[in-house]
């Protein structure tokens, strides 16, 4: 019997969890490094060791089927995600210790992701917004399996240095971190921290609160035409994880691609 998020047990009976971490795919096993490897999968390596690799991941996903390709071992646990279509820093265990102990700082939220975002300015200036600050809300799901914010507020910061930890509540368990860091006519670049992992988090604070639309978000935005010559790539998802930082080796570890 499965059950869902919400749903209570009339009686007692045993209860199966399964494994956080699942094996990337069973075909590695016996696989033997390649003579030749993506042009390019060097540069998308961004830290390696002998317990995880940080490595950049673009839209297509091809990334992971590379590392599947470089490295004869069956044991690779990605340990955290990202939503279709975001692109960028990707923490992948190489041992189920190493696994457990990641999954351990993710679960309690003492993993630091950066993100660079860019969107439409739909309404963020007229609502007079902080430059830099927190949003709180909790989330909830419709039919269409869209999320929206509920019971959201904004909370402005003194500097564009995000907190370490916050506090959140029952009510308002998602909370993001958010800078503005430039904004040109109607797009606006921004700098954004997770503080908590609610599926589609950031599109939905930045839509739902602050009323700006990532660009070229087919679920949801609305599909605003630009001219291509505005954009780098004019079909890009314009949500990118930077950096990550991790309790690692007794130390805090930084890695990630250049503020640029």
């Amino acid at each position: 019997m499965y059950m869902k998020a919400g749903e209570r047990l009339l009686s007692p009976c045993t209860v199966h969890i399964p494994d956080y971490f699942v094996k990337m795919n069973e075909e590695m096993l016996n696989m033997n490094r390649p003579e030749h490897l993506p042009g390019d999968m060097k540069d998308r390596i961004l830290y390696c060791d002998d317990h995880i690799i940080v490595t950049d991941l673009d839209s297509a996903r091809s990334v992971i089927s590379a590392l599947k390709s470089m490295f004869s071992t069956s044991l690779l646990y990605p340990v955290h995600r990202l939503d279709k279509d975001t692109t960028g820093v990707l923490l992948v265990a190489r041992d189920r210790e190493t696994a457990r102990a990641l999954g351990h700082e993710f679960a309690c939220h003492e993993v630091s992701k950066m993100y660079l975002a860019a969107g439409y300015d739909v309404s963020f200036s007229s609502s007079h917004f902080p430059r830099v600050g927190i949003v709180y809300s909790d989330f909830e799901q419709n039919a269409g399996h869209f999320y929206h914010a509920i019971n959201s507020k904004v909370k402005p910061l003194p500097t564009n240095i995000f907190p370490a930890h916050i506090e959140t509540s029952v009510a308002t368990p998602a909370a993001t971190g958010y800078e503005v860091v430039k904004q040109k006519d109607e797009i606006v670049l921004l700098r954004c921290r997770l503080y908590s992992g609610k599926t589609h988090q950031i599109r939905v604070h930045l839509k739902d609160v602050l009323g700006i639309e990532l660009l070229n978000d087919s679920k949801y935005g609305k599909r605003r035409k630009m001219n291509r010559n505005q954009l780098i790539d004019p079909k890009a998802f314009y949500l990118h994880c930077h950096k990550i930082s991790i309790l690692y080796n007794g130390a805090k570890k930084t890695v990630g691609l250049l503020d640029q």
